[in-house]
């Protein structure tokens, strides 16, 4: 019998013993044991087995269930829970959320009691719906008495680091994220804490501990099966070879990315091949960006994103190319607006057309004004990238360059400020 289950095994007896008003020493009569092993049994670390705690389950009545078969039922069922939503399963969710309910009364009277209500706090975390902090407190009394494992308790810190994400205390979610993960147990919570907790991570620009904590979480995430999670980890990992300009690990890794899409029917499949397309203009690999921009048009997929589109006419703005820069032009009028992408759009037509240096930095400065300077990664490379590239193939005089300077170095002040 697991650890955790003697724990819990021996408190419902006490607490059931002293309820009937039955000493140890009735007790041990009853149930045809020497009154120092009822002592032991109740206050000791001695070890107890399903053969054992079944006999007294029922020869004092107990209403504890105990069965191995049903217990590894309800077991089974709490872990397809998880796993059903890291994956984003609905119906696997529900299917085990109804299963659960249904059972609800067998749970609750047996040794998988309290995994009940870790199951109701994942379910509503995964529902959103929001049931304040009371449920959280049981729970932490609950595993300060020692009736989780190693495993149950990964998962409850995991899901309270969650819950404080949603919350936006995102200082209380990491250091939850931590604790899960410093119990000593290699399972799904983990994998989760390590996951999530790389957001937190990535914000003071770790990133050598950033991918360390995605592989620990992606090998645990294989080991189980679940695809989306290991999906998850190489977008992240995609990301973090973008931010460090590894651009042609960061390429390998979205071109990967776009193949599972493709095979999977994943969402963003726009959204990688535009972050592969810029990582492979930032390689300066002009045959590659050349096959990868015909294959765009070929697929229409320009047609369906803006984002897509600005980063194509970024690479005609870095080549100087007018006739493709109008054609993608053109196609992006007809594409839904929205302020920052237009506002890059509108800064490359002005570098292209060699406008006056004021006319290019009113419009870098409305790029800015349009996102707060909360810049993507790409968004902040075209913009630095279009600029300096202006600033050095264009001649103007000093007034001029110091305007562009001035730019560049407020993108710089204000992007540090916000790390």
């Amino acid at each position: 019998m697991k650890l955790e289950y003697q724990r819990i095994f021996k408190h419902w007896l006490r607490k059931a013993r002293k309820s009937k008003g039955i000493s140890q020493l009735v007790l041990a009569d009853e149930v045809g044991y020497d009154r120092s092993y009822i002592t032991k049994i109740e206050t000791t670390a001695l070890s107890i087995n399903y053969h054992t705690a079944s006999e007294i389950v029922s020869k004092f009545d107990l209403g504890l269930i105990i069965d191995q078969d049903k217990i590894k039922e309800f077991e089974d069922v709490f872990s397809k829970l998880y796993i059903a939503t890291m994956s984003i399963d609905d119906k696997s969710v529900e299917s085990c959320h109804d299963y659960i309910e249904e059972n609800k009364d067998e749970i609750v009277n047996s040794l998988c009691a309290y995994k009940y209500r870790l199951s109701i706090l994942c379910y509503d975390l995964y529902k959103g719906i929001s049931y304040g902090d009371d449920l959280i407190s049981d729970l932490l009394k609950i595993d300060e008495n020692g009736f989780f494992s190693n495993e149950d308790r990964q998962i409850l810190y995991n899901l309270i680091g969650y819950h404080h994400a949603r919350k936006r205390d995102f200082d209380t979610s990491h250091s939850w994220y931590m604790k899960s993960m410093s119990i000593d147990a290699h399972s799904l919570g983990y994998a989760m804490s390590a996951y999530r907790g790389t957001v937190r991570i990535l914000q003071g620009e770790s990133y050598v501990s950033a991918v360390m904590m995605l592989g620990e979480a992606k090998n645990i995430f294989k080991e189980y099966g679940i695809d989306q999670k290991v999906f998850d980890c190489d977008t992240l990992l995609g990301y973090i070879a973008s931010k460090i300009e590894s651009h042609k690990e960061a390429s390998d890794i979205y071109s990967d990315l776009i193949e599972r899409c493709k095979v999977n029917n994943y969402r963003d499949f726009i959204r990688f091949v535009t972050a592969k397309l810029h990582n492979i203009i930032d390689l300066q690999d002009d045959d590659e960006v050349k096959t990868m921009i015909r294959t765009i048009n070929r697929d229409h997929l320009a047609k369906l994103d803006l984002d897509l589109c600005c980063t194509i006419l970024y690479y005609y703005c870095k080549k100087r190319d007018k006739a493709n820069f109008q054609k993608w032009y053109d196609l992006s009028k007809t594409l839904k607006d929205d302020r920052l992408n237009r506002g890059l759009i509108t800064l490359f037509r002005a570098v292209i057309e060699n406008e006056r240096p004021q006319v290019v930095v009113n419009i870098a400065y409305e790029v800015i004004e349009a996102c707060d300077v909360h810049f993507d990664k790409t968004e902040l490379s075209m913009l630095k990238a279009t600029l300096l590239d202006y600033w050095m193939n264009t001649d103007m005089r000093k007034e001029s360059a110091d305007l562009i300077l001035e730019v560049l170095y407020k993108i710089h002040i204000d992007r540090y400020h916000q790390v």
